[in-house]
């Protein structure tokens, strides 16, 4: 049985090898076989474009990174990752509901991450977001579990 803190751990040295890892291959950019995003959900008010996807060197985890464009006012409900999260915000303002912890504030040009296993929801500004979002998962795992509102 693996421990949380063996399991965070590999996590975290999974997260520190992606500087390592290119953003896509070479080979294909020079075939010309390089392939368009693709957009993986698309509902009212949110878009999620996956940038790339990749496996991260000698684990079982890859790495996603997500474009997500948000309409104006929209909220993301509670939910929670099975590995870490980082965003960077590119346009507009997100306010972070953590469970447990005030709201924090991230406008354009800003940045967030949570560890494994955080609840959170958003919501975003008057003027919508533009985001760009890693995740690193175990191979296989879901990206989220939405959750129920808080009572």
């Amino acid at each position: 049985m693996v421990r949380r803190s063996d399991r965070r751990n590999r996590l975290f040295a999974a997260v520190s090898c992606l500087a390592l890892v290119p953003w896509g291959s070479a080979a294909e950019a020079l075939a010309g076989e390089a392939k368009p995003p693709a957009v993986t959900e698309a509902t009212p008010g949110l878009k999620r474009t996956i940038l790339q996807k990749t496996d991260v060197p000698g684990t079982s985890y890859e790495a996603t990174v997500l474009r997500l464009d948000l309409a104006p006012n929209f909220e993301i409900g509670r939910h929670t990752h099975p590995g870490p999260e980082i965003s960077y915000l590119l346009e507009g303002d997100v306010t972070y509901l953590v469970d447990g912890q005030p709201p924090v504030q991230v406008s354009s040009g800003g940045s967030i991450s949570f560890p494994m296993g955080s609840i959170h929801a958003a919501k975003v500004g008057p003027k919508g977001a533009v985001m760009v979002n890693t995740y690193v998962l175990e191979k296989g795992q879901p990206l989220l579990t939405k959750l129920p509102p808080q009572p």
